[in-house]
């Protein structure tokens, strides 16, 4: 069923006493009027704050409003200027692991995340958390902004110079659409002793793994959609000697690596259910994969600027674009495999010291120790990067120690590794719903919906979904 039609922003600032009906009437009317927010703004006729109200409660998403916030300028270096300028963007905070930025559109008529951030996140090698922000706010401070950034500074309060006396603003302002309040559960934690099956167990897309390996015969993982493609890879470099396994989806490599210690992956950029780029980062940040050759190949990112991205933001070994030529390829895999790294097999001790630190991760979890509960998570992430249990558990202790911006990060990895985790997508759902993220929340309901366990989990998913579309 399709959600009810998004209301138009006049009709929201007038019901809620934001602008009177004749002054939103006037802006409309007027020749060649820009977006209605930037119009009110320019004319002093409603503030800023009550109209990013208005336009988070318009696309059921949060919005920032830029002159009450601190604005880590350190985001900037992430992205050029002129990017900026010309997507009516700002990047506004910076982590290690998310890049937040204000942004005039956050979706687009086709597709609900717009298309700019994907390419953002492939330069920075973050994460990007979008917040809406009214167009004629961002296209002043983007200026103010860089300027400040080139002189030197590490901190912008507000968009504008901060009149005396005005008290240091929050690091960022953010309004949200009003939501009915919605609990996560009593207790949120599916441990890994009574968690769904996990990857393992009920693979997302099976690897295809041909003949039987050989004593002392290297392993490579080709990672490939395309059918024609993976068979010319596992062709060749059979021949070579080496013993290949195959995955068609980024799922189906994840299974493998849980599993199997490849002495060099090739790895297409583009795949479904989890990204090349996503797979290859993770990797090199685990001290368990960092010295995993990954040979990173794609068709869609052409030119030396992307193969220096590849290697330098993302962490691999080698880029290739497509077509490519099959005898460089192999020599290249010749020459990673050859490469004397250390790379410690996937051994007993590993999955023991694996499994140990799940407990004591669930331990702490259930005893109320968080912060002993987020250190086991992170010892087990650094082993296991990919598992998704161990996410899950650190996004739980998050969000039980009022953190939900961090529950949701943490549980949004949980469901990019493991699409099938019921309990990480009804998290996510909440969260979204907590935080005003309200399109992602119905996205997160409804496969949560799928997953659901049992008849009545899935009966009251639906009708929070029915809730959501109203009468």
């Amino acid at each position: 069923m399709a959600d009810e039609p998004k209301k138009k922003l006049g009709e929201i600032l007038v019901a809620r006493g934001l602008a009177a009906r004749e002054e939103v009437a006037a802006v409309l009317a007027s020749p060649g009027p820009g977006r209605l927010a930037s119009e009110l703004y320019r004319l002093g006729i409603t503030a800023e704050r009550e109209l990013a109200q208005g336009l988070a409660e318009q696309h059921g998403h949060p919005a920032v409003v830029l002159s009450e916030s601190s604005i880590d300028l350190e985001a900037l270096d992430l992205v050029p200027r002129a990017i900026c300028e010309r997507y009516h963007l700002l990047p506004v905070a910076v982590d290690a692991d998310t890049l937040t930025v204000a942004a005039a559109e956050v979706s687009t008529a086709a597709l609900p995340r717009a298309p700019i951030f994907d390419q953002i996140e492939l330069a920075s090698g973050r994460r990007v958390l979008p917040y809406l922000v009214i167009d004629a706010v961002v296209a002043e401070a983007i200026p103010i902004a860089y300027e400040a950034r080139a002189a030197g500074e590490t901190t912008l309060v507000g968009h504008r110079p901060r009149p005396s006396g005005v008290p240091a603003m929050a690091p960022l302002a953010v309004v949200r659409a009003p939501t009915a309040p919605i609990p996560l559960t009593s207790d949120p934690l599916f441990a890994p002793s009574d968690a769904p099956p996990g990857p393992a167990e009920a693979p997302i897309t099976a690897p295809v793994v041909v003949g039987t390996m050989l004593p002392d015969q290297p392993v490579v993982l080709v990672v490939e959609d395309d059918p024609d493609v993976r068979a010319l890879l596992h062709k060749v470099l059979g021949y070579d000697g080496y013993h290949v396994l195959e995955a068609a989806t980024g799922g189906a490599a994840l299974q493998v690596l849980r599993t199997e210690r490849p002495a060099c992956i090739l790895l297409d950029a583009m795949l479904p259910e989890v990204h090349g780029f996503d797979i290859c980062a993770t990797l090199k940040r685990s001290p368990t994969f960092a010295a995993t050759p990954v040979i990173v190949v794609s068709a869609v990112y052409r030119g030396w600027e992307h193969a220096r991205t590849v290697q330098e933001t993302h962490g691999a070994d080698a880029f290739v674009e497509k077509p490519f030529d099959v005898h460089y390829v192999r020599q290249l895999v010749a020459r990673m495999v050859g490469r004397e790294l250390p790379r410690p097999p996937l051994t007993p001790q590993w999955q023991q010291d694996v499994r140990a630190l799940a407990q004591e991760a669930e331990v702490a979890y259930r005893m109320g120790d968080l912060a002993a509960c987020e250190d086991a998570s992170r010892r087990w992430r650094a082993l296991d990067p990919f598992d998704a249990h161990a996410w899950l558990i650190l996004g739980n202790a998050r969000s039980k120690a009022g953190d939900p911006d961090g529950a949701m990060k943490a549980w949004e990895r949980a469901a990019t590794f493991d699409g099938h985790l019921f309990p990480a997508f009804k998290n996510l759902a909440a969260v979204y719903e907590q935080l005003g993220f309200a399109q992602r929340a119905a996205m997160a309901w409804s496969r949560a919906h799928d997953l659901a366990p049992d008849p009545d989990t899935r009966r009251r998913i639906a009708e929070r979904l029915a809730l959501r579309r109203g009468p």
